[in-house]
């Protein structure tokens, strides 16, 4: 497997680009904005960008350019082809430096499956963000089948940052899961001399805890004041991240929420 880092000018993001045995693909296949009705180049002449807009596909057409919203240019994607099958079937995994809006991403979807000149019937990208497991849960995915089925598990960019911790005392800090059907904000704060985690979910409901804090060598602990059947706790680390532990070890790590 081959791994290229390019800074695609026309793109307007950085596409590191990870492709398996037997799928290749140009820097210059990938070209900025789609249209109406968009088949890519072929690999041999990419073309310029309007003869790439000028062309027809038979595959689901693809938003107006004009309608399609702009990737931001300093949005890191990292693709990598998981399984290809020619004319059938192509399925990506992608790897985004962070959360963004559900409208960046159908744009990159249509980006992407358009980089390929190939056509398949059916191509599948499923999405993580930093720090995210394959097969611990995904953020999204985005499903050519032929039209576009867009699926996002976790938050939004700006779900990330709605007023969800409009709580009554003073917030210690906000942290955040952002994948699979756990995804969630977790803030801890204190009313008076009482302290307790909010948990936020995707939905808008949400779920408050009367917790205590214990000051260990590792960090600050927070535990339910009624306790467990799971010995679970909160660990706040020097790094300012929040990890989730019980009595068999470490769950998984919120990242702090920075506002």
């Amino acid at each position: 497997m081959h791994r290229h880092l390019f800074s695609v000018a026309g793109l307007g993001f950085m596409l590191l680009l990870a492709v398996g045995s037997g799928s290749s693909q140009d820097v210059g296949e990938i070209k900025e904005g789609v249209s109406s009705e968009v088949t890519p180049p072929s690999a041999a002449a990419p073309g310029t960008i309007e003869e790439f807009e000028a062309e027809t596909s038979s595959e689901a057409a693809a938003p107006s350019a004009t309608t399609l919203a702009t990737i931001p240019a300093d949005l890191e994607v990292e693709v990598r082809t998981m399984d290809l099958i020619p004319g059938v079937k192509r399925s990506l995994e992608v790897r985004l430096g962070r959360a963004i809006p559900e409208d960046v991403l159908r744009a990159l979807a249509f980006r992407l499956r358009d980089s390929d000149p190939s056509k398949y019937k059916r191509t599948f990208m499923v999405y993580f963000l930093p720090g995210m497991t394959p097969g611990a849960g995904a953020w999204a995915t985005t499903y050519f089948t032929p039209e576009l089925e867009v699926t996002i598990f976790g938050f939004t960019a700006e779900e990330e940052l709605a007023g969800a911790d409009d709580v009554l005392g003073k917030v210690v800090g906000t942290w955040m899961l952002n994948k699979g059907p756990l995804a969630h904000r977790l803030i801890i704060y204190r009313n008076g001399k009482a302290t307790f985690t909010r948990m936020v979910f995707k939905d808008g409901s949400s779920m408050d805890t009367k917790v205590k804090e214990t000051r260990t060598s590792k960090g600050r602990r927070f535990e339910d004041r009624k306790g467990n059947d799971f010995g679970e706790f909160y660990l706040l680390a020097s790094d300012g991240s929040l990890e989730s532990w019980d009595r068999d070890g470490l769950i998984f790590t919120l990242a702090a929420v920075e506002k």
